[in-house]
């Protein structure tokens, strides 16, 4: 259970890169606790289904301890399985870096020429 749970905060914090340590842990302690009832032996058929109905709802509450997507708010206008099938597909698009452009042998000695304190100092 311990790997699924350090998956999860893995899984959670890459999907809500913003979220706060405390707003991933209350997810991931919902998602465990949700799993570990449903998943047991001579668990009510609808556990699943009603649990991660309310993990939704809980999502879209405007006090919610859960991370926010920017996704989140179009997919709280949902009811029901559309809903959750919307919370389910928020994916983070990750933001690119910009690359790096090493200056040319030209642009670093005019940069020297203009000011050669200011170069020594970068």
């Amino acid at each position: 259970m311990f790997i699924f749970l350090l998956r999860s905060m893995v899984l959670y914090s890459r999907k809500f890169p913003s979220g706060t340590f405390e707003q991933i842990s209350h997810l991931v302690n919902e998602v465990v606790s949700l799993t570990v009832t449903c998943c047991a032996e001579g668990a009510d058929p609808d556990c699943y289904d009603n649990r991660t109905s309310a993990l939704s709802d809980k999502s879209c509450e405007i006090n919610s301890p859960f991370p926010v997507h920017p996704g989140t708010p179009e997919c709280c206008t949902h009811e029901g399985l559309e809903k959750k099938l919307c919370m389910a597909t928020l994916k983070h698009q990750p933001q690119e870096f910009p690359t790096y452009v090493e200056p040319t042998n030209d642009e670093i000695c005019e940069a020297f020429r203009k000011d050669p304190k200011g170069f020594a100092d970068q």
